[in-house]
């Protein structure tokens, strides 16, 4: 399943030293050939990781299965370097946003503290933000449920804005933008929280 294989590269990521307490600011993501008959651990072992580019703000990190060619690049911000990010302030400038009517929102979003204790144990992310009664949601744990109702999802780019909190509810909002493409997002009273771009190949098997 996509979002097993995602999960892969996550584990990949969280084994990353020097940025703990570090935010997903962004990430993109893509799907390549079959596994195969690789196990998990297998196909975990045939990843490489690359910081691309790094400072006291912003690291770019990009993570390769060089078995399946899945890859996921990631852009992390330190939410200690400054005051409120720039995503922040993006995602409380949509506090009020009104749906067009061309877009669908379907049934509440709403992670709970188990489904957070589950997920860092699988993807051994050890963020102390993820941990507490206030507790940040985990970007990947959002973006992996999400994933879960698009099997047929090749790429997709995420954006983050606001931090989700556990127990907090939010409401996805699902846009279909072409014939092979959509955008989820999700929001709360508070603004926007995330915006998901799905791209999903075609009959031919090109994007």
């Amino acid at each position: 399943m996509r979002q097993e294989r995602l999960m892969i590269l996550e584990k990949v990521l969280s084994e990353l030293p020097g940025y703990l307490g570090w935010m997903i600011g962004s990430c993109r993501f893509s799907f390549g050939k079959e596994a195969g008959g690789n196990t998990p651990g297998q196909m975990q072992h045939s990843c490489d990781l690359t910081v691309l580019r790094s400072d006291a703000r912003l690291a770019e990190v990009e993570i390769r299965n060089l078995t399946t060619e899945d890859q996921l690049r990631v852009m992390l911000v330190n939410a200690a370097s400054g005051t409120e990010t720039d995503r922040e302030t993006t995602g409380k400038q949509h506090r009020d946003i009104r749906l067009p009517s061309s877009q669908k929102e379907s049934e509440a979003f709403l992670v709970t503290r188990e489904a957070i204790d589950t997920y860092l144990k699988e993807s051994r992310d050890g963020n102390l933000i993820h941990r507490g009664e206030a507790a940040v949601v985990p970007g990947f744990l959002m973006v992996n449920r999400i994933l879960e109702g698009y099997g047929g999802c090749d790429a997709a780019s995420v954006r983050f804005y606001l931090p989700l909190r556990c127990g907090e509810t939010a409401r996805l909002v699902e846009q279909k933008t072409g014939e092979h493409s959509r955008t989820v997002e999700l929001f709360t009273d508070q603004g926007r929280i995330l915006q998901m771009k799905l791209q999903e190949k075609n009959e031919g098997g090109t994007e």
